[in-house]
């Protein structure tokens, strides 16, 4: 399976449970890199108070070794600004990360 697959699984997965707005960042020439793979914003589908900022960054399972510092270092910036990002490998993956942001809110 390509990692583009799994965002793209990943998006629709999470579009479906959470709602919000959510894009898949395709890399190319014109871009800064170290953008992660998938952008959104969502309140959840219980429409909490305030809408959370998640950028997720997609690795096929066992390619986790292959996230490269400058997007390590992305994910901690946007940790770091208030929102939350972080590597995923699967819809699972990607489930926990926003339902535990969601339960702080």
């Amino acid at each position: 399976m390509k990692e583009a697959t799994t965002a793209k699984r990943i998006r629709a997965h999470i579009k479906k449970a959470y709602g919000g707005w959510w894009v898949k960042i395709h890399g190319g020439a014109f871009q800064a890199a170290g953008i992660p793979d998938l952008i959104g914003i969502t309140r959840g589908k219980n429409q909490r108070r305030f809408a959370i900022f998640f950028a997720l960054e997609v690795k096929l399972p066992g390619q986790e070794h292959t996230l490269t510092r400058l997007q390590s270092y992305t994910i901690h910036k946007i940790n770091e600004a208030g929102g939350v990002a972080a590597m995923v490998t699967s819809t699972a993956d990607a489930d926990r990360v926003i339902r535990e942001a969601l339960t702080l809110v």
